[in-house]
């Protein structure tokens, strides 16, 4: 998802369908490039925060095991999971107030519909952040389930030393 919010918005949105739209006003592609350059910015973020790099790897030569020790690791996906959340929130709130500004999801001249055959058509923005909220909801869902067992104390938890977790 955060390789999606990165990448897609430049390739989608810095085209003729909205940055170079003739339709558009200067200002408006303005706010569309400033827009898909902020959404790079935070993908990139919620890419680094999730880096595996970002683990220390441990050898355990007694035990002739690896183990992995991460001090802040949980925290940092719960940030990128809300850093997702605040990009993907208020395209909720914002197609909800459409009637309050004149704003719509799709141009005349801008990205078609996904077709649904018999049950119709689906604005492609409104799949691709049905789809973002869906995969958000079961990150969040199963990262707070291992946070709790590996900071309640969890079976497969070995041993707090210095605020660093050391699971096997």
């Amino acid at each position: 998802m955060a390789t999606a919010i990165a990448i897609v918005p430049l390739l989608v949105d810095i085209n003729y369908t909205h940055a170079t739209n003739p339709l558009w006003p200067p200002h408006a592609r303005f706010h569309v490039v400033w827009q898909c350059l902020i959404q790079a910015g935070i993908g990139f973020v919620i890419l680094k925060l999730l880096w595996p790099q970002n683990h220390i790897f441990n050898y355990d030569y007694c035990c002739n095991n690896m183990r992995m020790r991460s001090v802040d690791y949980p925290y940092r996906v719960e940030v990128a999971n809300t850093l997702l959340f605040i990009f993907i929130g208020p395209f909720y709130v914002t197609m909800s107030a459409m009637k309050l500004f004149g704003g719509a999801l799709a141009d005349v001249n801008g990205v078609p519909p996904i077709p649904l055959g018999p049950l119709g058509s689906i604005d492609s923005n409104l799949l691709a952040m049905m789809f973002g909220m869906s995969l958000n909801l079961y990150v969040l869902s199963s990262i707070r389930d291992t946070n709790r067992k590996l900071l309640g104390g969890g079976s497969h938890m070995k041993k707090k030393l210095g605020g660093v977790l050391a699971l096997d």
